[in-house]
């Protein structure tokens, strides 16, 4: 969440949900990214545009699977020329 301001805008999900908040104003997404980062308890995060209503939940789980014993799993795709 960008402000503590909007921490009632979620419509109740405070009790099913943490909110994070931006620590650093006026840097745009990687602020909320980095928000959300520090209050992770997990091994691993899944980081998305909020514009992508149709993530796939198996697509997920794949990437979990293969950054076992690395930082990371980043998706990428054969190029066609």
């Amino acid at each position: 969440m960008r402000d503590r301001r909007r921490r009632n805008a979620g419509g109740g999900f405070g009790r099913r949900y943490r909110f994070a908040y931006d620590e650093h104003k006026n840097l745009g997404a990687i602020s909320g990214i980095l928000a959300g980062l520090s209050e992770c308890e997990d091994e691993y995060s899944f980081v998305s545009a909020c514009d992508m209503p149709f993530v796939n939940a198996n697509v997920v789980d794949l990437l979990f699977e293969k950054s076992k014993n690395y930082d990371a799993a980043i998706p990428r795709w054969k190029t066609i020329s």
